[in-house]
């Protein structure tokens, strides 16, 4: 959970945090997004490989890609994105 920012009510990071995800969500792909979004809803990587018709596995990378991918592309409340990332 992030921590809110200094002088601004929380409600609004949460606001904050919700807009972005969903305009990441946009940017998927149709399927991606379709993956995704099953797995939010709790199928397992087995039950999506049988809908789709590929491997749980195929399913597992796929959706490890997708997540990693939303992160690159994520910025955190309250971080100037002109600032260097330290790791």
């Amino acid at each position: 959970m992030t921590e809110p920012l200094n002088g601004v009510d929380p409600i609004y990071s949460m606001n904050h945090e919700a807009i972005e995800v969903r305009r990441l969500l946009d940017r998927c792909s149709d399927r991606d997004r379709a993956l995704l979004l099953k797995s939010l809803e709790g199928y397992s990587p087995k039950e999506i490989a049988r809908s789709e018709g590929i491997t749980s596995t195929g399913i597992r990378v796929r959706l490890l890609r997708i997540r990693q991918s939303l992160r690159k592309q994520m910025t955190p409340v309250g971080r100037d994105v002109s600032s260097p990332q330290l790791n």
